[in-house]
């Protein structure tokens, strides 16, 4: 497969521009001290599937669970589990039929970080999520869905018992 290169001042053929498969939607960056950050107007019927990103946060605790919303309602199901580089202490968060679901866990020192795809937010279908993350001397991964039929346009993260400063929070659309 041959991917499009683009040229400065070079007009854009429909083909090439097509063949991209990732569009940016929205960057936000988080403020400082905050507690909680609410993305908006990030999913729409653009796209139907989403990866989202965070990096760059510093957070005033170390490996605190950090909390992921799509509604405001109960209904997330979700499994979250951690191991330490170190080998000791590893765990799962589970989440059942709560307001939030666990994804990632924070750090003090720019390590938290994650990736996630998120399936079908817009739509009036449940949305499902997963993903891998890393915090201070821990990585893992997660997944879940958010059991409701409401079309959703946005998600925030929560993070319970720390505050976070910057970072940049990005989700791309799949091409369809």
């Amino acid at each position: 497969m041959t991917f499009p290169s683009f040229s400065v001042g070079e007009t854009l053929r429909a083909a090439d521009m097509n063949a991209v498969g990732l569009w940016l939607v929205k960057s936000q960056t988080v403020g400082a001290g905050v507690g909680s950050v609410t993305i908006t107007n990030c999913f729409n019927a653009d796209f139907r599937n989403y990866r989202v990103t965070f990096e760059g946060g510093t957070q005033s605790g170390n490996n605190l669970a950090t909390q992921l919303q799509f509604a405001g309602g109960a209904g997330h199901y979700a499994s979250m589990r951690y191991d330490p580089f170190n080998g000791v202490g590893a765990g799962v968060l589970p989440t059942f039929n709560q307001t939030f679901c666990y994804f990632g866990l924070t750090g003090t020192q720019n390590q938290a970080t994650f990736v996630m795809d998120v399936f079908a937010p817009f739509t009036t279908e449940w949305t499902k999520y997963t993903g891998s993350f890393t915090g201070d001397n821990f990585a893992g991964t997660g997944s879940g869905v958010n059991a409701s039929n409401t079309s959703l346009t946005g998600f925030t993260l929560v993070w319970p018992g720390a505050t976070n400063t910057g970072g940049i929070v990005k989700v791309y659309g799949y091409r369809n």
